[in-house]
């Protein structure tokens, strides 16, 4: 007994409604996320209207310095907010189907779906390195061809 290790007791807990609350504050993060890229679109029309305004006067170039300034920094806040309710959205739905029981079935399906992109990626640059080498292989070939040509030709005249 003194040198035994202590079990954990874990109870059952009731998920039901943790489920309904994790998907109404997603639901609400959603709508963040909608109302924050909407902002972040506003913000940066403002930045390009105040980049090809045609004020050439002292006070004008202040007025447009101080404004492409101002929608660059806003544009900056609201990415990093944007990318905060992001990540706390991720994590809830990670919870989410965790409780639900989808959270390996979804995993499984994004190692499958990036490693076809990456396979897809690699038989790319394959395809491409094949066709750069069996180019380099060829050019003696037509070369030769062009020279016989043109001294085929030099002959006839």
């Amino acid at each position: 007994m003194l040198f035994s290790k202590r079990k954990k007791v874990h109870t059952l807990s009731r998920v039901d409604n943790s489920i309904e609350t994790l998907r109404t504050r997603i639901n609400r993060l959603d709508s963040q996320i909608v109302d924050i890229s909407r902002q972040i679109f506003n913000a940066q029309t403002v930045r390009f209207r105040s980049a090809f305004t045609t004020n050439n006067n002292l006070l004008g170039n202040f007025q447009k310095r101080f404004v492409e300034n101002s929608a660059a920094q806003s544009v900056q806040w609201h990415r990093n907010r944007l990318m905060e309710i992001t990540k706390e959205r991720n994590k809830l739905q990670d919870l989410l189907d965790r409780y639900t029981g989808q959270y390996w079935s979804k995993r499984i399906k994004k190692f499958f779906y990036l490693s076809l992109a990456w396979a897809g990626l690699f038989l790319i640059f394959t395809v491409i390195l094949i066709g750069f080498f069996a180019s380099l292989y060829i050019l003696p070939v037509i070369v030769m061809i062009t020279l016989a040509y043109f001294l085929i030709k030099k002959i006839h005249l």
